[in-house]
Formats: structure tokens, C-alpha cells, sequence
């Protein structure tokens, strides 16, 4: 009995690592390669931890650094123009009728930047 228990266990074994390879082969997010495979997100993390520390990995932690967005706040007789800048992106919101000579001038200087 316990020969067929671990057979079925070597089974489960091979087949998650075959899962677990073929999600590291491709560019997909975990999340959705077990969307695509009708996999429990949960499953699917526990057998690779369980793989990792079977093979002798040790778990890694990464640094997270979250970046804050300046805000830029330019008034115009009344008008409000907020700039949020993050890295290369940025994203502007016009509040009543703002000035286009002055968001020109805006965009055209946001473009030097980058």
C-alpha cells in the first residue's frame, strides 16, 4: 500500500514540475498560467515552494521600494492644472476652462525632460 502512496505522490511531483517549468519558460505571470490551466493559484505556489526547498533553495526576499509621485499644482486665475509625475510617465488633469498657451508650455517642457 505505501508503495502505491508514493507513487501517486511521484506522480503529483512530476506533474508540477513539468507546470512549474513551463511557467518559467514563459512570459506569463503565475496568475495567469494557472488561470489558463485551471490551476488554484494557492496549489500552484505551494508545490513550487515545496519543489525550491526540496532541491535546496532557500527563499528570497527582494527589496520593495515604493516611489512617490511628485505633485505640481499650477493655478490659473481660478483654473487648476494637477501634474502627477512618476519616472517617464506623467499624467495631467484640467480643471475648467485652463489656459492651452500655458498646457503647451507645460507638455512642451515635460517633453525635454525626457
Amino acid at each position: 500500500m505505501e508503495t502505491i502512496q508514493q507513487s501517486e505522490q511521484n506522480i503529483k511531483l512530476m506533474n508540477w514540475q513539468c507546470h512549474i517549468s513551463a511557467w518559467e519558460n514563459s512570459d506569463i505571470s503565475q496568475k495567469e498560467y494557472c488561470r489558463c490551466h485551471s490551476l488554484a493559484l494557492s496549489t500552484f505556489s505551494y508545490w513550487k515552494r515545496k519543489i525550491r526547498q526540496s532541491n535546496g533553495e532557500q527563499p528570497r526576499f527582494y527589496p520593495l521600494s515604493i516611489p512617490t509621485e511628485p505633485v505640481v499644482e499650477v493655478e490659473q486665475s481660478g483654473s487648476k492644472l494637477h501634474l502627477l509625475v512618476s519616472g517617464d510617465r506623467f499624467h495631467i488633469q484640467i480643471e475648467n476652462d485652463f489656459s492651452s498657451s500655458l498646457l503647451k508650455k507645460v507638455v512642451l517642457t515635460l517633453e525635454e525632460l525626457q
